[in-house]
């Protein structure tokens, strides 16, 4: 729930990754609100698990509480933020739609040819 406290992790990471140019584990601790392919219910599943989730406030809403309790923003500034973010989303939603279609080039189809049963789908 510390969104200052991850992106220092990944800040940090990224230098380690930079200066010593080896790998780096992070292991976050996370949970998906609306289940693990969005297409179930979890609640049938884990029912106490997603009670709590439920009950949980969202990161974005802990970020907020936790600028204005610290003073570093006021009402009128987190309402101004959410409002242009959800604008820009819309704009690109939008934007979206203009796009006719998208193609995909099929790759490694030439290498998959000497394997039987392996035909262009």
């Amino acid at each position: 729930d510390d969104s200052e406290a991850l992106v220092h992790a990944m800040r940090l990471a990224i230098e380690y990754r930079q200066r010593f140019e080896r790998d780096i584990f992070i292991d976050l601790l996370c949970y998906r609100k609306y289940g693990h392919n969005e297409g179930d219910e979890p609640r049938f599943t884990q029912p106490l698990l997603y009670k709590a989730i439920s009950a949980h406030l969202n990161p974005r809403e802990i970020y907020t509480q936790k600028l204005l309790s610290e003073g570093i923003a006021n009402k009128q500034m987190v309402d101004e933020m959410q409002s242009e973010f959800k604008t820009m989303l819309e704009a690109d939603f939008d934007e979206s739609k203009k796009i006719e279609l998208n193609v995909i080039t099929p790759f490694m189809q030439e290498e998959w040819t000497a394997y039987p049963g392996a035909e262009p789908g």
